[in-house]
C-alpha cells in the first residue's frame, strides 16, 4: 500500500512539474492576471515568476482574468531572471533575493491604500516538484540494473537460484 501511495504521489508530482514548466514557458510570452471577487487580492505572472498582490481596501476593477502580451515598459522595474531590481517605495520596504521579491508601500490619497506584493520564482516549485520523480527514477534505475533482483534491487552476482534478501527467483543471467 505504501509503495502504491508513493507511486501515486510521484505521478502527481510529475504532473505538477510539467504544469509549472508549461507556466514558465507561458510567462515568457503572456502576462496573466487573476483578480479575486473581493478585489483586494490578485495573482499575476511576469517572466519567470508568479506574484501575489494584496491591497488594504477594495481596489481596481471587478474580478476576472486577463491575459496580454507583456510590454517592455511594464516589466522594466521587475528586472531580469535572478536580478529583480527593487526600487525604494514611499512609506514601504522592498527586498529581493534569488528571484524572491517582497514589496510593500502606501499609495497616497485620493486612493489611499496599502499594497503588498510577493513574488515566487518559478524555479522553486519546479525544483520541488521534480524531487519525487527524480528519486523514483534513481530507485528504478538502480533496482533494474544488470545482476540485480527485480523485486528489491539486491545484488545477485554472488547468489544462486533465489534472492537472499526477498526470496524472489533470480534471473538466469544473474546466476551465471
Amino acid at each position: 500500500m505504501n509503495r502504491r501511495l508513493l507511486d501515486l504521489l510521484t505521478v502527481l508530482s510529475l504532473l505538477l512539474f510539467l504544469a509549472v514548466a508549461a507556466l514558465w514557458v507561458r510567462t515568457l510570452r503572456r502576462a496573466d492576471a487573476v483578480v479575486f471577487p473581493d478585489r483586494r487580492h490578485a495573482l499575476f505572472t511576469t517572466p519567470h515568476a508568479v506574484w501575489s498582490a494584496t491591497a488594504s481596501t477594495r481596489y481596481g476593477e471587478g474580478p476576472g482574468h486577463s491575459s496580454h502580451n507583456p510590454s517592455a515598459a511594464f516589466y522594466r522595474g521587475f528586472g531580469p531572471f535572478f536580478g529583480y531590481t527593487v526600487r525604494p517605495t514611499p512609506g514601504g520596504a522592498s527586498y529581493a533575493c534569488l528571484g524572491f521579491v517582497h514589496m510593500a508601500y502606501d499609495q497616497p490619497p485620493p486612493h489611499a491604500c496599502r499594497f503588498t506584493y510577493v513574488a515566487v520564482p518559478l524555479w522553486l516549485p519546479l525544483l520541488l516538484s521534480a524531487a519525487l520523480p527524480a528519486l523514483w527514477l534513481r530507485r528504478h534505475v538502480r533496482r533494474h540494473g544488470p545482476g540485480l533482483c527485480a523485486a528489491c534491487g539486491y545484488d545477485l552476482r554472488a547468489s544462486t537460484g533465489r534472492c537472499p534478501e526477498c526470496g524472489a527467483p533470480a534471473p538466469i543471467a544473474a546466476t551465471r
